[in-house]
């Protein structure tokens, strides 16, 4: 069993900072909590995530999604990715094995 078994949607957060994200946070809910589904899913099956990597395909905004299942109270680790003269491009988003497994317990605590 994994968290949205147990505690299908919501997992986003419920209230933003003024009326105009509220409205947006209210309209699309559904669509924001489906795409904390996926990368929940990609990253509780080994997936290594970036922001480029995710966009159009698990999540428009990567990095909510993954503080809204921290949130939620799921173990994430992140890293930075560095360029050959060893500036930080990025991060990258993934589960250790332990986080993992931890992961799923609470899943099915839930």
């Amino acid at each position: 069993m994994d968290l949205f078994v147990q505690q299908p949607l919501p997992v986003t957060h419920l209230i933003e900072n003024n009326p105009a994200s509220q409205q947006h946070l209210d309209e699309r809910r559904q669509d924001f909590n489906e795409g904390c589904k996926r990368v929940y899913d990609a990253l509780i099956n080994g997936e290594r995530l970036t922001v480029a990597g995710a966009m159009g395909t698990l999540s428009g905004d990567l990095r909510r999604r993954i503080k809204d299942l921290k949130d939620a109270g799921i173990q994430i680790s992140d890293e930075w990715q560095h360029d050959g003269n060893g500036r930080k491009i990025g991060k990258v988003w993934y589960m250790t094995a332990e986080q993992v497994k931890s992961n799923k317990v609470k899943g099915e605590q839930k």
